[in-house]
């Protein structure tokens, strides 16, 4: 084969492969236009949530006030304070914990799941006989600590909620507590 021959084949070559990625690349443009972007989500649970709701844990209840914000990537966030509550009924005692979670999420029109990726928690209060007292200072006086729920909930602990209901201001979900019983979530779009 003469050199001349080959530098056309070459070139050639190079005009179907460029030409052949400018096709591929237009489709997929078109394809990411038109399809919606992100693990598959039902799209009524993007944005920010208002959440109060408890549910009996071993010893107690468990109570939870804050909001979540779903995002189009399948992200979400979570901030808020769950409170502890337990005791005999002479003596009750409560304890309040700041959370800050992160996490996936995915949701057709009958469940939500979502995957735990990172979790920071702040012990606050606690209350006991009428008293309260901030949760360092009762863990310095006592010389006892709490648990730490940032190693409790580790990163890639996962979960599911049944939706009961669903509309642009309110979702209605169903989990379980520890005890396999079922719990409603009511989360509400701010105003």
């Amino acid at each position: 084969m003469k050199l001349e021959t080959i530098k056309q084949f070459t070139r050639k070559g190079y005009v179907r492969v460029g030409g052949l990625i400018t096709l591929v690349a237009g489709i997929a443009t078109i394809y990411a236009a038109v399809h919606e972007s992100g693990p598959e989500h039902n799209p009524g649970f993007l944005g920010r949530w208002e959440s109060n709701y408890q549910h009996p844990v071993p010893g107690g209840t468990v109570a939870f006030n804050g909001v979540t914000e779903y995002f189009r990537n399948g992200r979400y966030n979570v901030n808020g304070t769950l409170k502890f509550s337990g005791g005999e009924s002479d003596k009750p005692f409560s304890a309040a914990v700041i959370t800050k979670g992160s996490g996936t999420w995915t949701a057709d029109n009958h469940f939500l799941t979502f995957t735990l990726t990172g979790l920071h928690s702040e012990p606050t209060t606690f209350q006991s006989g009428g008293q309260e007292m901030p949760i360092p200072l009762l863990e310095k006086l006592t010389g006892y600590s709490l648990p730490d729920m940032n190693k409790q909930y580790v990163p890639g602990s996962s979960d599911e909620y049944e939706i009961l209901s669903q509309d642009q201001r309110q979702i209605v979900l169903q989990g379980k507590d520890p005890f396999g019983n079922p719990f409603k979530i009511v989360s509400l779009r701010p105003q």
